[in-house]
């Protein structure tokens, strides 16, 4: 059994001894804690995760598609591949992440931070990203950007990679 904690004092019981591949779609995790975890493949679909803590965790080929994720910690985390289509990262927090090949097609990043973020091939159409901060991001030809923003004025880094599939 795996047992998630929240910031609340709230608990979760899992019944398994891992979590791949485990579907918290449509689920409040509000101020859940996953530091630390391997949450590859996950579903978070359309969850509500506001405050979430997933920093320092592998979160390859999640789909957090219309996940609410307001003030959400995803700090020095790996989310190559993630589908964050239609989710709500207001204000959240993803420095020092890997967001390689991440999908944030019609997301809402008002006040996230991606600062030393890695954005290599990311689809970064975002429906809004005022005050979004991409300090020290890192891009490749491949990231494509929201028509009319400039990255390298706006502190992201051109670098030159090729992504292998």
């Amino acid at each position: 059994m795996i047992r998630i904690n929240f910031e609340t004092g709230d608990t979760l019981d899992i019944p398994s001894d891992n979590l791949i591949g485990w579907d918290f779609s449509g689920l409040n995790l509000h101020r859940a804690i996953f530091d630390g975890m391997y949450l590859n493949e996950e579903k978070f679909k359309n969850a509500h995760l506001r405050n979430i803590k997933l920093n320092d965790v592998s979160l390859i080929n999640v789909d957090l598609s219309g996940a609410v994720m307001m003030c959400a910690y995803v700090k020095n985390s790996n989310l190559t591949g993630c589908n964050l289509s239609g989710s709500m990262p207001v204000s959240a927090y993803f420095n020092d992440s890997v967001l390689v090949r991440c999908d944030f097609s019609n997301a809402i990043v008002n006040g996230a931070i991606f600062d030393n973020a890695n954005l290599c091939g990311a689809i970064l159409q975002f429906a809004s990203y005022e005050k979004a901060s991409f300090n020290d991001a890192v891009y490749n030809s491949e990231t494509i950007w929201p028509e009319g923003f400039e990255p390298i004025k706006n502190g992201a880094i051109l670098i030159d990679c090729k992504l292998v599939v």
